[in-house]
């Protein structure tokens, strides 16, 4: 196990190492791209998702009343 004057040594050199290395990310503008990236991967699971979401309320529209999906009523006249 370290001493405690080992410890005073090396937690500072990490703090600086893990410094430098968040500043470098961030001048090079990693955040942004791996940002604009995920949005980008969540915006097309919203899609995938939604798309999968009208699909299954017009398979169960479809389900519940065939000749509707069909686009016709089939001369029944629902006016009154």
């Amino acid at each position: 196990m370290p001493t405690w004057k080992q410890l005073r040594k090396f937690i500072p050199v990490c703090f600086v190492v893990g410094a430098a290395t968040e500043t470098i990310l961030i001048r090079v503008g990693f955040y942004t791209r791996a940002t604009r990236k995920q949005a980008e991967e969540r915006l097309q699971i919203w899609i995938d998702e939604e798309d999968r979401r009208r699909i299954k309320l017009e398979a169960a529209e479809k389900a519940e009343n065939p000749y509707r999906a069909e686009g016709g009523d089939f001369g029944v006249d629902s006016s009154y």
